[in-house]
């Protein structure tokens, strides 16, 4: 699932995230990133696979400031802390993808539209 969201750096911008529940880890593009002059924290990184198997190399993790808009309309400030990759880890147009980390800790939960198919 896709959102719209607005990063928060010294020049905000729109962008789009990635929701994914079966997501173990917070993700971001690395050249995104550094783009962006995102803070990398002195966070333990995990190893990464994926699907297929290929070890993917990691290049620490960074603090992403974003704020997003609910299906209500409320707006949310958040801190993501994301492992960075390179883009061809990522699925699909988004450059940040968030998981399980981020969604279960600000209780977003992601239902299908009605109507949907």
């Amino acid at each position: 699932m896709r959102t719209n969201a607005v990063l928060l750096t010294l020049f905000p911008s729109n962008i789009i995230l990635e929701l994914d529940s079966c997501a173990e880890l917070d993700i971001i593009d690395y050249d995104f990133a550094q783009k962006h002059d995102l803070r990398r924290v002195a966070m333990k990184v995990p190893r990464l696979r994926y699907l297929n198997g290929v070890v993917y190399e990691n290049f620490g993790v960074f603090e992403v400031p974003v704020q997003v808009t609910d299906s209500r309309g409320c707006i949310r400030s958040l801190t993501i802390y994301c492992t960075a990759v390179y883009k061809d880890c990522l699925q699909g147009e988004s450059l940040i993808l968030l998981g399980m980390p981020t969604l279960s800790e600000e209780v977003i939960l992601l239902f299908l539209r009605k109507n949907w198919w």
